[in-house]
């Protein structure tokens, strides 16, 4: 029924989804079965799956191709910018949650909020429209804030987003490299939960870092702990 869960599925032999690679910047007008006659060229296809926006039914510009062998990968992304109707797209292997991703650094075995990421390095000229404005384009969103300094009203360069579904922090993930907001690079983190944190962690006493927030207690009702 929810089509988008078949992201998130591969063949049940391969272990940390190896067949797996994501695939970006697709002409919005690219359909599942364009996708995979494209991709055909490396190897058998289990599955395959351009990203649909539930509220508007139109695709998100990216999507996943799940390889039956996963050597096929390796010949896909030795070519990582193709063109596929008319667009460059970008070709990366999937990773999974709580692995190392687009170049940042993860602590493994770790458990993460499955929709939440946490955005670093905001401008200051960055509000909740502009956060949001950003971040739509990874899917619907549920929840986000940008984090106030209660004494100057300024903002402290940090916020959160929450998302409707997994597979758009995902995606944001997967563009590490490239996240930019008015110009600068913006750092996104998945979020663990406050729960799952080790002890001493996010409680914002150390300098440099802010506090977590649990669910409530932050403006927005954005909640969930600080990633390392």
């Amino acid at each position: 029924q929810n089509r988008q869960h078949a992201t998130v599925l591969g063949t049940p032999s391969m272990p940390d989804d190896a067949g797996k690679v994501y695939v970006g910047g697709l002409n919005f007008s690219t359909t599942s079965e364009a996708l995979k006659a494209h991709f055909e060229q490396f190897g058998q296809i289990s599955d395959c799956v351009v990203m649909i926006d539930r509220d508007s039914g139109r695709s998100r510009g990216f999507g996943f191709v799940t390889f039956e062998d996963p050597g096929s990968v390796n010949a896909a992304i030795t070519m990582p910018t193709q063109q596929l109707d008319g667009r460059n797209v970008t070709v990366k292997k999937a990773t999974r949650e709580g692995s190392r991703q687009g170049g940042g650094a993860e602590p493994q075995g770790v458990e993460f909020n499955v929709v939440k990421v946490f955005v670093g390095g905001l401008p200051a000229s960055v509000d909740y429209d502009k956060l949001t404005g950003y971040f739509e384009k990874y899917g619907s969103i549920e929840d986000a804030v940008v984090m106030i300094d209660p004494g100057t009203q300024r903002s402290r360069g940090f916020g959160f987003v929450t998302f409707k579904d997994s597979s758009s922090v995902e995606a944001c993930m997967q563009n590490y490299d490239s996240n930019e907001i008015d110009g600068k690079w913006i750092e996104v983190k998945r979020c663990i939960p406050q729960d799952k944190m080790a002890p001493g962690q996010g409680k914002g006493k150390s300098k440099g870092k802010p506090p977590s927030y649990s669910n409530g207690s932050s403006p927005g009702g954005s909640g969930a702990g600080y990633p390392p």
